[in-house]
């Protein structure tokens, strides 16, 4: 299930099988200006996010920040 929110500028989905999510993240970010946000839950599916935005998106930039449970400086 998909639902774009145009009233907040938001995406959720639920239930998505792996890849879609960053299918939809790439549609949405080729419709719409500025940065988006996606929260993974940890660092392999970070790994799996960045890399379908990357398949549906190549000139898409994503920018992954390491979870905040690191070490300073790692």
């Amino acid at each position: 299930m998909a639902k774009f929110d145009t009233g907040y500028n938001e995406i959720t989905v639920c239930g998505a099988p792996p890849g879609y999510d960053g299918k939809l993240i790439s549609e949405w970010a080729e419709r719409h200006d500025g940065p988006i946000l996606h929260i993974a839950r940890d660092d392999r599916r970070l790994a799996e996010i960045e890399g379908a935005i990357k398949f549906f998106s190549p000139s898409l930039p994503v920018m992954p920040f390491p979870a905040w449970d690191c070490m300073p400086f790692d």
